[in-house]
């Protein structure tokens, strides 16, 4: 099996990250990716990327690590570890240590090593508890490109009205690291015969974003009724 790299997160961190993530990860899809969040690992900091298709969430948060990297957690891993790290939030001594390898599609594929480890250790210098299991098998989309183009660099374009679900409207609230905090939300207006592009969601430092697809479009006839 190859080496194990590690990054450690503080719990806030990782109770916040995980959070924003888990709400765009799907619970049901016969594709086994977009049940997972892919973990996008840099020296300093670490992103978790999740879509269920209708939309994108995606976390940035600091790690401590010299590792680079990207793994698949499955959605079932990541509520564990949420759940688990939850009671040491206010510890300033906790700290969740996650350790993975890169996957050997030459091992068997019933093997730990075929889709890779994922080891997780949550300990406060008193306590300490780890699980390990297999990361998901498959390419995660590469949906983080759909961020490219929009945001403030669509200022001055933010003209046209779109209806979106309420249920991810509410989730949204999740990408706020205080209660206080506000979000930013752009709409570029699509250009004649070109598909209406998602919604872009912020938050105040850009530490987290999210893009939702409109469900329902309106335009200045029709507004208050389904297109």
């Amino acid at each position: 099996m190859s080496a194990l790299n590690e990054l450690k997160m503080h719990v806030p961190d990782l109770l916040w990250a995980s959070r924003v993530a888990l709400l765009a990860a799907s619970r049901d899809d016969v594709t086994p990716v977009l049940c997972a969040v892919l973990w996008t690992v840099s020296k300093g900091s670490v992103r978790l990327t999740a879509t269920d298709r209708y939309r994108v969430h995606e976390a940035n948060a600091p790690a401590e690590t010299s590792a680079e990297g990207e793994f698949l957690m499955s959605r079932r891993q990541l509520d564990w570890v949420a759940a688990a790290a939850r009671p040491y939030r206010k510890s300033v001594y906790a700290r969740v240590t996650i350790g993975w390898t890169a996957a050997d599609p030459s091992a068997p594929p019933s093997s730990v090593a075929h889709a890779g480890l994922i080891r997780v250790t949550i300990a406060d210098g008193l306590d300490e508890m780890t699980r390990q299991g297999s990361a998901v098998m498959g390419k995660f989309p590469p949906v983080g490109r759909l961020f490219e183009g929009t945001g403030a660099d669509a200022e001055g374009e933010l003209n046209e009205v779109v209806g979106l679900n309420p249920e991810f409207l509410g989730d949204l609230g999740a990408l706020r690291s205080h209660r206080s905090e506000p979000l930013r939300f752009w709409t570029p207006r699509a250009t004649e015969g070109e598909r209406l592009r998602p919604v872009l969601v912020e938050n105040r430092d850009r530490t987290a974003r999210a893009l939702v697809q409109p469900n329902i479009l309106f335009d200045s006839h029709s507004e208050g009724r389904n297109s």
